[in-house]
């Protein structure tokens, strides 16, 4: 009655490890829901989460959700823990799983860890990632590691499109006269705070 023709949820998988709870929540009109994958290692996702047994919880919720026939879309933020495992991770939920995929930045705030414990640089993107799924990073480095730069917006939930729009990029001076600079997310300034921007390349 107010216009919205479509529904989804961006949530951890843990809440939907219930069948009942997501065939209910399906019943109602979710038709979609995005959630997070952050690496192929179990200790590693639940170490990044913080929350013992999330990444058993994670694959259990995706069962739950398929059978339920909802839209299911995987993300994950790609940070120096799971770097090494960008590419496998990637692999698993497109292949494997057969689900979209996407990797995307993190952001600086309060409840995560220390930003610069967090955040790989730029350089160690380019010289270490194998994949094609890099989503709001800056055009003049996914464009070092993936063809298109831009990947298909098929890869992100719409959900997780408007938490990316939301976020506080900049677009800083060497990017003032970018060809690319129109299409393109920019950077953090924590991230330019701590790593300046000579990785930055403008077209």
């Amino acid at each position: 009655s107010h216009g919205f023709r479509r529904f989804e949820v961006l949530t951890t998988g843990q809440p939907l490890t219930d069948a009942a709870r997501v065939r209910e929540l399906v019943g109602r009109g979710v038709q979609g829901v995005a959630l997070p994958l952050f690496s192929t290692e179990p200790g590693v996702h639940d170490a990044i989460t913080r929350t013992p047994g999330s990444h058993r919880d994670t694959l259990v919720a995706i069962d739950r959700l398929r059978a339920a026939g909802a839209d299911i879309h995987v993300h994950a933020n790609l940070l120096q823990q799971n770097l090494d495992d960008a590419g496998a991770l990637e692999r698993l939920v497109r292949d494997e799983l057969g689900l979209p995929f996407c990797l995307i930045p993190v952001r600086p705030k309060d409840a995560n860890l220390p930003y610069d414990r967090l955040v790989p640089r730029y350089a160690a993107m380019v010289e270490g990632l194998d994949v094609s799924t890099l989503v709001a990073f800056p055009l003049c480095v996914s464009g070092q590691i993936q063809d298109p730069a831009l990947a298909p917006a098929v890869f992100i939930a719409d959900v997780l499109k408007v938490y990316v729009l939301d976020q506080p990029f900049i677009k800083p001076a060497p990017c003032v006269a970018c060809s690319l600079r129109a299409r393109c997310a920019g950077t953090f300034q924590a991230y330019v705070d701590l790593y300046g921007t000579d990785e930055l390349q403008p077209a």
